[in-house]
């Protein structure tokens, strides 16, 4: 981890992202960094070697960064443990606070 773009690798240490494969024949969600261009980290497709793209993003909890069951796309009154100004929260640290 080091030179251009090496600060991109530590953030991609948690990727809370879900995946499929570009390749419309291939049903994998599984992806493998690759992270040959420059430290650039892209995913691809473990099976087909196609670029895998994002198809959702898993919102974090905001104290513990455990992911939630939620994505970014659900809205906020679909939620349990939210808590606005602040963010999403797991259970634990919602009951933690809630005490």
């Amino acid at each position: 981890m080091c030179g251009i773009g090496s600060e991109f690798d530590l953030m991609d240490m948690e990727d809370n992202n879900e995946y499929k494969c570009s390749n419309s024949k291939c049903t994998n969600t599984t992806p493998r960094p690759d992270n040959r261009l420059f430290g650039v980290v892209e995913y691809i497709c473990n099976k087909c070697k196609c670029q895998m793209e994002v198809i959702s993003t898993i919102e974090l909890c905001t104290i513990c960064y455990k992911e939630t069951p939620y994505t970014i796309d659900t809205h906020i009154d679909k939620r349990k443990h939210y808590v606005e100004g602040s963010g999403q929260l797991c259970s634990e640290c919602w009951d933690k606070i809630n005490k």
